[in-house]
This record gives structure tokens, C-alpha cells and sequence, in this order.
């Protein structure tokens, strides 16, 4: 089960397909990556930059006012994060936002403060965060979302030898999750379940990464791997982590011994772009969004590395009504600062060993 687990981490880490961030050059760049790289549409060279930023672009020791930025914030839950938004950076900057830049957070909740804050102008969210921004600041607004954040689809995988047929068969049985503060693998399902009333004997979830709401699913690695072993004898995770290990070496055996069940919990929309107002910047920002083509070459490969299978998406809210019920509940919240935090600045690991880097910002 070891090797199935290390082929849903490498199936996930994107940063091998991407040029590298500055402090990680010293590694070996594969050919591909190079060619990539060297063909980026939107970047600079030094004396175009010094020539041509001019305006509201970057000005040579001279730091940006806030009236002419436009700063978007994200969470760093892999390395590749920042890679891929310096990508979108070039584009943006070129793209009538020469003011663009983005700033890395360790939390969603630390994300969410500068925007409320003024900090930063725009937050890459998960459903979570979205959720929260809107909470806290009713006249918040959406800017838009990837195609692959509509109708995120969670499961529950079952033991066969369990004996659950159905959701109410879930009652008095041993359920593994993911971290406390993972929308999909832990409290929107969760949350199904109480609507139900379907009480389960126990809930084992995986602290991991706590802060980043589930986005490296290593929890959800790390329940999966429980439900093997037959410590629990049902998991709450993604449709897509499932899938995963479905598929890569070991597959065969994991597909013998469990199965989805047919009930399920309602989908819902993963990441959302929220700003606190409509201003000039979330204007200009949209533009230059939707005016992403999938077909473009020059736009292709960081769209592809985004996650998005054909086009960024329009905004919409009804998507996260469960998660929206879950947070007003009460009933959640992540003990931060308990749980593990496997995250480092060059991986994320699980108690095992294996590097994920998967959904929030992220899906794909």
C-alpha cells in the first residue's frame, strides 16, 4: 500500500511540470520544465522591465502605493504555489494589471484578516474562507472561480467486510476523516451526516496541516491508509482522492476490499476570488481573468497548472450552502496549533514519508 500512496503524491505535486521558484534552483530543472520556462509569453527581461514598467508597474526602489497595487493573496500549501502565480503574474502584468502581485499566506484565517484588513485586495479562497469573508463582511463580493471548482464531489468508502450498505448503516461504525478544518474531507460530510441524524461510533480525523483547510489532503492520505489497514471501517474524502488511489499501483487491492457507497453527500464550489468591494482593481482583474483563452499556447500551460480542465468560471454563491449550514452550526472549528503541521517550505509529508500537494487553491 506504501507505493499506492507515494503514486498519489507524485499523481498530485504539479511543481515537477513547473519552472521552479528562485530558492529552489539548485535542483534539477527536467528539460521540459526548462523549455517551458524559456518560452514564457509574459515574462520581462531586465532591460524591458527597467524601460517599460512604468505607471502603476514596478518602479526600481520605489515600493507601490496602495492606490496603485493590486494585491492578491493565496496559501502556500505546496511549493508550487508560488511558482504557478508567478506565472500568472507575468500574465496579469501584461494583461492591463501592471500593478499585480501576490502575496503567500500559511492560513487561510491569517489570508482572510489581511483582507478584511486591507492588506491585500483579493484572496485566492477556499470554500471555508469564502464562506468566513462573506460572514464577516456582508458586502463582500466574488469575483469568480476555475470550472473544476463547481460541484466538488465528496464520498464515503466503506470496508466491505463492514457491513454498511447504506448512509443510516454508517451508525455506531468507525469513521476515519481528514483534518478537522477540510471542508471536504471532514465537515461537509460531517456536517451531512448530523443533518441525518446518523450518529457514528467513533470519528478518527488526521490533523495535518492544520490552517490550510485540507488543501494538501494529507489527512485524507492518512485516513485512506487507516481504512487499509482495517483501523476504521469507513473514510469521509474526496471523490477525486478516491479515484486516485484507484488507479495508481496497489489500486487493484484497494478496489477489492472497499467500494462508495451510492449515498452521498450534496456537492459543493471549492475556491472563490473575494474582494471586499468592487473597485477599479476587481474590474480590471475580472477582465484580464476571463480574457484567459484554454486554446491560447501562451495562456495553456498555466491554466493547465491552475487546475482548470477548460475555463475559469463565473461566481456563483449557491454552491456553498452546506458549508455555509456547517459554519453556522457551531459545531466546527480546527483546533489550530494541536494538530500536526507536516508543511515546510519545500514539502509537505505525511507520517509516512510521501510528498501531496492537492486541492484548495489547487484542484486538479
Amino acid at each position: 500500500m506504501i507505493c499506492l500512496y507515494k503514486h498519489i503524491a507524485r499523481t498530485q505535486l504539479r511543481c515537477t511540470e513547473l519552472r521552479r521558484p528562485p530558492v529552489m534552483m539548485l535542483r534539477r530543472i527536467p528539460a521540459g520544465v526548462r523549455a517551458w520556462a524559456a518560452a514564457r509569453p509574459f515574462a520581462l527581461t531586465t532591460t524591458q522591465s527597467l524601460s517599460t514598467c512604468t505607471g502603476g508597474g514596478w518602479k526600481f526602489l520605489a515600493p507601490p502605493s496602495k492606490d496603485d497595487r493590486v494585491l492578491l493573496g493565496c496559501v502556500s500549501y505546496d511549493p508550487s504555489v508560488g511558482a504557478i502565480w508567478q506565472g500568472m503574474k507575468d500574465y496579469l502584468t501584461t494583461a492591463g494589471l501592471p500593478g499585480f502581485d501576490f502575496v503567500l499566506f500559511t492560513t487561510y484565517e491569517a489570508q482572510v484578516g489581511a483582507l478584511l484588513s486591507g492588506g491585500i485586495d483579493i484572496a485566492w479562497n477556499g470554500p471555508l474562507a469564502h464562506v468566513l469573508t462573506h460572514e464577516l463582511s456582508p458586502g463582500a463580493i466574488s469575483l469568480g472561480m476555475r470550472d473544476t471548482d463547481c460541484d466538488f464531489a465528496t464520498v464515503v468508502v466503506v470496508r466491505d467486510d463492514a457491513g454498511i450498505v447504506n448512509v443510516a448503516d454508517l451508525a455506531g461504525k468507525s469513521i476515519a476523516t481528514g483534518a478537522t478544518d477540510s471542508p471536504q474531507g471532514h465537515i461537509v460530510p460531517l456536517q451531512w451526516l448530523a443533518e441525518l441524524d446518523i450518529k457514528p461510533g467513533s470519528v478518527t480525523a488526521f490533523d495535518v496541516d492544520l490552517g490550510k483547510h485540507g488543501d494538501t489532503a494529507l489527512g485524507e492520505v492518512e485516513a485512506l491508509a487507516a481504512l487499509a489497514r482495517g483501523d476504521v471501517q469507513a473514510v469521509l474524502l474526496s471523490d477525486m482522492m478516491y479515484r486516485r488511489a484507484l488507479v495508481a499501483p496497489g489500486g487493484e487491492a484497494l478496489a477489492a476490499q472497499t467500494h462508495v457507497l451510492a449515498d452521498a453527500p450534496p456537492a459543493f464550489d471549492h475556491c472563490q476570488f473575494d474582494a471586499l468591494e468592487a473597485s477599479w482593481k476587481t474590474e480590471a482583474f475580472t477582465k484580464a481573468l476571463f480574457a484567459m483563452d484554454m486554446q491560447n499556447p501562451a495562456h495553456t500551460e498555466v491554466m493547465r497548472l491552475e487546475g482548470i480542465a477548460k475555463s475559469w468560471a463565473r461566481p456563483r454563491e449557491e454552491g456553498y450552502t452546506i458549508v455555509r449550514r456547517a459554519l453556522r452550526s457551531g459545531k466546527f472549528g480546527a483546533p489550530l496549533g494541536n494538530g500536526k503541521r507536516s508543511f515546510s517550505s519545500s514539502s509537505s509529508s505525511s507520517s509516512s514519508g510521501m510528498t501531496v500537494g492537492v486541492v484548495g487553491a489547487g484542484v486538479a
